[in-house]
């Protein structure tokens, strides 16, 4: 594995904006491995979701694509990137075909060191699967979804193939475990096909339970990823499923972090329920989403400044987490997307260090 590892080359010339972030990011350090999470870049338009359309605009080119390059100038630069869904306003174009190949070519573009891409991973949110209208789902886009993202590994439960899976990574000590669930598409109920809001049906739960306990002495580190929280800073829907079902599942068997988005902002926490029993939960919500406010958080949230800063760490910014292992310890760094006058910068927001 990798050593000797640093946030930007120092070699090479900078421009203001590169240079910004070098200084922001710190002094060099030593990890096994880095991985980049981010999620949510629809395209903003005011029209959404169910007004007539006067263009198309897929996802936010302009934010994600400065995301990317600041990605790219890390060095070394991660060993993978893992997208949180919700990657383009509609799965389906006025013209009826789909938004998600345009995405990912710019993704597979955007994100290339000496030529050749960083490796992507991909979660399914709920706007992949929004036709030409927006609201409701259609069950064919989620067909497209599987053939736009054929490269994902096709290793979860029977109906999930490229929706819900798992990879490991690292050696040794950094040897570790990822898991993708699929908390909003398409599931079988009889002869009935329903889609869920942030749910996981019993065949996903048995598959997920299935999975980390086989593997439960295996590996040092573990981490699951969806599209929605657990536990919403806000009135978004959450299934038991998901903050029972699931989170009791990742309590037994030690996941250090479970990543989600949907929510467009940046939220980490650590016992936030009784049921949480300590994993965190870190929301990695946008890059180019329209962005949440105050307005949108609970009351409890908006009436306590504690709570906001102190327990939920809350920030209205796009933003993506650093996340570098290095033998039991994991290193969780947050930045925020800052648009002034003269462009982008990235600004430091949030860590937190986990020791396994």
């Amino acid at each position: 594995m990798r050593t000797d590892r640093r946030r930007f080359p120092v070699t090479k010339f900078f421009s203001f904006l590169a240079l910004a972030a070098f200084l922001l990011w710190g002094a060099p350090q030593a990890e096994a491995y880095r991985f980049v999470v981010y999620g949510d870049s629809p395209g903003v338009t005011p029209q959404w979701p169910n007004k007539a359309y006067t263009e198309d605009v897929p996802f936010n080119k302009e934010v994600l694509g400065y995301v990317n390059a600041q990605i790219t100038q890390m060095q070394p630069p991660p060993d993978f990137v893992l997208f949180l869904g919700d990657m383009v306003t509609k799965g389906s174009s006025a013209q009826g075909t789909s938004t998600l190949q345009s995405w990912k070519t710019f993704m597979r573009n955007t994100l290339k060191v000496d030529g050749v891409p960083i490796k992507l991973y991909v979660v399914p949110g709920n706007r992949e699967f929004y036709g030409p209208q927006g609201w409701p789902t259609e069950p064919a886009l989620q067909k497209v979804y599987q053939e736009v993202f054929s490269d994902m590994p096709s290793n979860g439960p029977p109906g999930y193939d490229k929706l819900a899976y798992y990879f490991e990574y690292g050696e040794g000590s950094e040897l570790s475990f990822f898991i993708v669930l699929d908390a909003f598409g398409f599931k079988s109920k009889g002869a009935t096909v329903i889609n869920w809001d942030n749910g996981l049906d019993q065949a996903q739960l048995d598959w997920l339970k299935n999975q980390a306990q086989s593997r439960q002495y295996r590996y040092n580190h573990k981490f699951a990823f969806s599209h929605g929280p657990a536990f919403s800073t806000g009135p978004w829907t959450v299934d038991d499923s998901v903050k029972r079902g699931m989170w009791n599942i990742l309590a037994d068997y030690g996941f250090a972090i479970f990543f989600g988005a949907h929510e467009h902002l940046y939220s980490r926490g650590n016992n936030l329920d009784p049921n949480q029993r300590g994993v965190y939960q870190i929301i990695n919500g946008s890059v180019g989403a329209k962005l949440d406010d105050l307005s949108k958080l609970k009351k409890e949230l908006r009436d306590s400044e504690y709570l906001r800063n102190e327990v939920w760490h809350i920030f209205f910014n796009d933003n993506f987490s650093v996340v570098d292992v290095n033998g039991s310890t994991i290193h969780q760094e947050a930045f925020a997307v800052i648009k002034g006058a003269g462009g982008y910068s990235l600004q430091s927001i949030d860590s937190v260090v986990i020791t396994k």
